[in-house]
């Protein structure tokens, strides 16, 4: 990333862009059996038509679905004026006295961690989940020129947002990623989610810090739809972080409200 691309990155976010993101898309938690299916939909373009990580003939009318969706919360942005689907997330929440109890990251980067000579305590699982399936549909992504990715940010949608013109619409599209991270901040607090784990593109976890956003390596790199970093932090030490570097996004993500309470230890070095 070059420096200029970075400044430009650091003054684009102004607290009057982030809040007029809600003239044009708005935050869905998931309640209902409709919204889950459009999550599935939305999952099925992006991770098996546009990018082929999932084998669409094992989705069952056209549904993109895996075993952790059943213990976990999700959330929809849709865009108020054509109301598409326009980006998903989930939060892979714990699961105690079960085969299935470990999250995602444990069971696809077990030797990785190991490598890297960490490891998850049962008791903390009880309060860590794991963001997971972070999306944003063809139609939005491309209107910023940025088809090949799928996470909805990158340096050039950052770059545009200083350059014009360009239509309102338009301007506030790379915002989608920071409108994912607000759900599962909330969703987070609802839950009751002292910590996160996540598998990342190292594209996106440089992007996300330029928001102020960080997130620490706990593991190797590993092979999982192309390079991927296990990671790990705090849900207070994320806001803390943000609050601190970057106060619009703080604020933005966090709608001013106070989330979190002291971490719990979720990381032991073996």
């Amino acid at each position: 990333m070059s420096k200029q691309v970075s400044r430009e990155l650091g003054r684009s976010a102004t607290q009057s862009e982030l809040d007029h993101f809600f003239d044009y898309f708005e935050i869905l938690p998931v309640k209902t059996d409709e919204m889950l299916d459009a999550v599935f939909r939305l999952r099925y373009q992006v991770y098996c038509l546009e990018h082929p990580f999932e084998n669409p003939q094992q989705c069952y009318r056209g549904l993109e679905r895996d075993i952790y969706d059943s213990r976990s919360v999700h959330c929809l942005i849709r865009h108020k004026r054509t109301g598409w689907d326009a980006a998903t997330v989930r939060l892979v929440l714990p699961m105690d006295g079960s085969e299935f109890s470990l999250l995602p990251i444990e069971q696809h980067c077990g030797t990785s961690l190991a490598n890297y000579g960490y490891r998850v305590s049962s008791q903390t699982r009880k309060t860590a989940a794991e963001i997971s399936r972070f999306a944003v549909s063809r139609e939005f992504r491309r209107r910023i020129g940025e088809q090949n990715v799928h996470h909805g940010i990158t340096n050039k949608a950052v770059q545009q947002l200083d350059e014009g013109p360009m239509s309102n619409e338009r301007r506030y599209l790379p915002y989608i990623t920071l409108g994912l991270f607000r759900s599962i901040v909330q969703m987070s607090a609802d839950q009751g989610i002292d910590n996160w784990f996540a598998v990342m593109e190292p594209m996106l976890l440089r992007l996300l810090k330029r928001f102020g956003i960080e997130f620490m390596r706990i593991g190797t790199d590993v092979e999982y739809h192309g390079k991927r970093v296990p990671v790990f932090n705090s849900v207070e030490e994320v806001l803390l972080g943000i609050q601190h570097l970057r106060p619009e996004v703080y604020h933005f993500i966090t709608n001013g409200e106070c989330y979190w309470h002291p971490p719990r230890s979720c990381v032991n070095h073996v």
